[in-house]
C-alpha cells in the first residue's frame, strides 16, 4: 500500500479500495465515520459508494409531483448485510437522512 497509515478496506465493492480513499477531500464526515462503521461491522458483506451526478451512477427515477417530470434521487451508498436486507443509503449532513430497505 501507498501510504503507511492506510488500510484496505475489505467491505468496499471496489478491489483494493483502502482508508486513503476515504478522506475529507473526497468524502463528507459522514461517509467516512459510515465506511468506517461498515469496516468493523462483521455482518456488512459489502458497501458500494456511488456518484453524485450523472447517468454512469445508481439512482432512483421518479415524477416530480410539482412540475410533472422526471428526476433522479441519488443514493450515497448501497450495501449488503450478511443474512439480512440490502440497503440503499442517503447521507446528508452528518445524519442518515433516508434508508429504503429492499
Amino acid at each position: 500500500m501507498g501510504v503507511k497509515n492506510e488500510v484496505e478496506y475489505l467491505t468496499n465493492a471496489y478491489r483494493e479500495y483502502t482508508s486513503g480513499y476515504a478522506t475529507s477531500i473526497i468524502r463528507s464526515t459522514s461517509e467516512m465515520l459510515f465506511e468506517k462503521y461498515c469496516e468493523a461491522k462483521d455482518d456488512i458483506e459489502w458497501i458500494y459508494k456511488n456518484g453524485d451526478t450523472g447517468q454512469q451512477y445508481f439512482s432512483i427515477v421518479y415524477i416530480d409531483g410539482l412540475t410533472t417530470s422526471m428526476a433522479s434521487f441519488m443514493l450515497t451508498i448501497l450495501s449488503k448485510r450478511k443474512m439480512a436486507a440490502s440497503g440503499l443509503l442517503k447521507l446528508k449532513v452528518g445524519k442518515l437522512m433516508d434508508k429504503i430497505k429492499i
